[in-house]
């Protein structure tokens, strides 16, 4: 829970999630905007594959905000 991206595959294909904010103010956020560019550009790569594989009961514990 305290990773900023991580990658798994899960059913019959491949995830990454990130909780970072590489969405809003990328002309702005310098950083921000090349950080998006560097993963999108890994996930369309060959590189991309994830060797962890979970269930979607797994990942919707990962994600869930705990209670």
């Amino acid at each position: 829970r305290l990773s900023l991206i991580f990658e798994v595959n899960i059913v019959a294909g491949k995830l990454m999630v990130c909780s970072m904010d590489l969405a809003s103010n990328l002309d702005q956020r310098l950083v921000a905007r090349q950080m998006r560019a560097s993963v999108l550009r890994y996930m369309a790569g060959d590189l991309f594959a994830p060797e962890v594989e979970i269930g979607a009961d797994a990942l919707n514990m990962l994600t869930m905000a705990p209670t």
